[in-house]
């Protein structure tokens, strides 16, 4: 798994995921609860709730957060030995796990079970999140994942696959969890995490300094609007007036490890370039909205303009293609995380994608013809022209040959 990634997704969600979730936050629940409660019902159209609440003695309503708790947690506990109970009627299971941090930046580590169930389908189920109160080393990670297996009432001998993402503490050879689980039970083979290998692998072929830097200003651009709800209402009002037929009102911040979510990050940039451009500028010059009567700061004048500068035409034309490129990793990013994907179904997705940027090689000229246009294009509507980057003596950050055009140049 992607560190910083959650491991339970949407889709993934199941009965017992809500259960868990339930258990969780419903210590949460402050005074005031019961009337809210009360409210609910009384206007969900449940008739029987509703008589219950006008007739029931008023120690007999069971709508306190002390009630509520209480099923709350019987109804998490046998959902959870119902699971147990699936797990050991399929007998082999692997373990699923991966650290991440909570908003008190303390470190928590989540664990799902994935198993065949009876009716031969393969699933993924989490079963909580487990504070490392000893701290994230391998051995300290060991005894997390095991006292997780034994609570839900089974046996490490049963367990024959482990997937990790590739942190040391997770699969260093000699005192990674990985090995160390394997070390008292060696049936648990390790694999690590496909879709984080992906990971790894673009980001090594993003190592240029271009794509670094279009990243970086992709997420300050997000950021810059994130921050500051009142930046953000006016990058709206920007949007439905240069776009009044756009579905996407925020930007997406590019993740530093989901790069499913950079994808993203460049696909909504380029779709909100124009308005984003224009909330850019008006806030450099303290051009206040048509419902904001407010001055921009200091601050965010001064960003805006540094933003404004970043946004060239070798940044545009980068976007552009950085994005093309990644667009075609997306399905692959996509299948490697579906609880189907096995080893078999992960190579044959690969191979399909390989094949796919060779066919850009052989036809590269009129790929990246049809990507220039589509810059030259996105660059006229935000005002900026076409342009060589500039040659001087020596350079060895970027590209330095003389060129005849800005096509050939970039």
């Amino acid at each position: 798994m992607v560190r910083g990634d959650p491991v339970c997704r949407k889709e993934d969600c199941s009965q017992y995921d809500i259960g868990l979730v339930f258990k969780e936050i419903s210590s949460k629940f402050g005074p005031g609860q019961a009337q809210v409660h009360r409210e609910c019902v009384e206007t969900s159209g449940d008739q029987t709730l509703q008589h219950h609440l006008r007739t029931a003695p008023r120690n007999a309503t069971h709508i306190s957060k002390t009630f509520q708790n209480e099923m709350i947690t019987t109804v998490g506990a046998v959902i959870v030995n119902n699971l147990s109970q699936e797990i050991r009627d399929s007998k082999y299971f692997s373990i699923m796990s991966d650290k991440a941090a909570d908003i008190s930046n303390k470190e928590n580590l989540s664990v799902v079970i994935r198993f065949l169930d009876s009716t031969k389908t393969v699933r993924e189920e989490f079963v909580g999140f487990y504070l490392c109160e000893d701290g994230t080393t391998g051995a300290a990670t060991k005894d997390l994942i095991i006292g997780a297996v034994v609570d839900l009432g089974l046996s490490m001998d049963d367990c024959h696959g482990q997937c990790y993402d590739g942190a040391g503490n997770m699969s260093g050879r000699l005192n990674g969890a990985s090995s160390l689980i394997r070390a008292e039970h060696d049936k648990a083979i390790y694999v690590h995490c496909m879709n984080h290998r992906l990971n790894l692998c673009i980001a090594d072929t993003c190592q240029l300094p271009l794509v670094s830097n279009i990243m970086d200003v992709v997420r300050k651009l997000s950021e810059f609007f994130d921050n500051s709800p009142k930046r953000q209402q006016h990058l709206i009002n920007k949007i439905r007036l240069l776009m009044p037929a756009a579905n996407h009102f925020v930007l997406v911040n590019v993740c530093r490890t989901r790069w499913i979510e950079r994808i993203d990050g460049m696909d909504r940039i380029v779709e909100l370039l124009h308005p984003v451009v224009a909330t850019l500028e008006d806030i450099s010059v303290n051009r206040n909205g048509p419902n904001d009567g407010s001055n921009w700061n200091q601050n965010s004048r001064n960003d805006a303009q540094a933003l404004i500068n970043a946004i060239t035409f070798p940044f545009i034309i980068t976007v552009v293609i950085v994005r093309h490129i990644l667009d075609l990793t997306r399905p692959l990013t996509l299948r490697l995380q579906k609880k189907a994907m096995d080893l078999l179904k992960a190579k044959e997705e690969i191979v399909l994608l390989k094949a796919a940027l060779r066919g850009m090689q052989t036809d590269l000229n009129t790929r990246h013809h049809a990507l220039y246009e589509e810059a030259v294009a996105l660059a006229t509507s935000v005002s900026v022209e076409p342009s060589r980057p500039r040659i001087i003596q020596r350079q060895v950050y970027r590209n330095n040959a003389p060129a005849p055009t800005p096509e050939d140049s970039h």
